[in-house]
């Protein structure tokens, strides 16, 4: 059972969560709740909750304060940020930090149930967004173009890796939108990737001829 702790300013927030989910249908519970910071640590850190749910703007303190102090304070229990702040830099700063998830309050419950799960077994839950970046890293500093692709297939790689859109490959290559979908389909297939970003990760991994 996962069972969590909501530290959120707004109640609303907490009861849309609280009717999200339900322990014996969805295996997880929120169990406490706390409407800011000094409340939260007043927790026993070895009480019944196996998840922290941060909220990241929260009416004190700065959010990378915040967080260190939950983190310090109950040692051990994986914290994920739950907020509206969408901005990349918001979320490079608080994995650099040491977060073990960051969720979108516009995110569905599939995403916010696969998110809290994987993080549950021990897993770093990053964003699309953060993925993408880390793909796009990982394959400039192999310094190696993905073994066994053609020259357009490695330029739309590249390209992909660097959050282009598909419209925008599609334009560079003199191609419709339909035919980079095609490709990147094939692609899939071809390394039995799910997405684009587990594509760019498969290739990554991959070793230069």
């Amino acid at each position: 059972m996962i069972k969590l702790l909501v530290i959120e300013d707004h109640p609303v927030i907490v009861l849309g969560l609280r009717n999200m989910f339900r322990p014996s249908r969805d295996n997880i519970e929120i169990t406490s709740t706390a409407n800011d910071l000094n409340e939260a640590l007043k927790y026993d850190p070895s009480g019944d909750f196996n998840i922290i749910l941060l909220d990241l703007w929260l009416p004190e303190g700065d959010p990378e304060e915040n967080f260190i102090k939950v983190k310090k304070h109950f040692q051990g229990k994986p914290v994920v940020v739950y907020t509206s702040e969408q901005s990349f830099r918001w979320q490079q700063k608080m994995f650099k930090a040491g977060i073990s998830g960051y969720l979108i309050k516009s995110a569905d419950k599939t995403t916010i149930k696969s998110t809290l799960e994987k993080v549950s077994q021990g897993e770093i839950v990053f964003s699309y967004t953060m993925e993408q970046y880390r793909s796009k890293n990982a394959l400039l500093e192999t310094g190696h173009h993905p073994a066994g692709l053609t020259t357009d297939q490695q330029k739309v790689i590249a390209w992909l890796s660097e959050g282009q859109s598909l419209k925008q490959i599609a334009a560079k290559q003199g191609k419709s939108v339909s035919s980079i979908e095609k490709m990147l389909n094939q692609l899939r297939k071809r390394f039995n990737a799910n997405t684009n970003v587990e594509l760019l990760k498969i290739l990554m991994l991959q070793n230069p001829d």
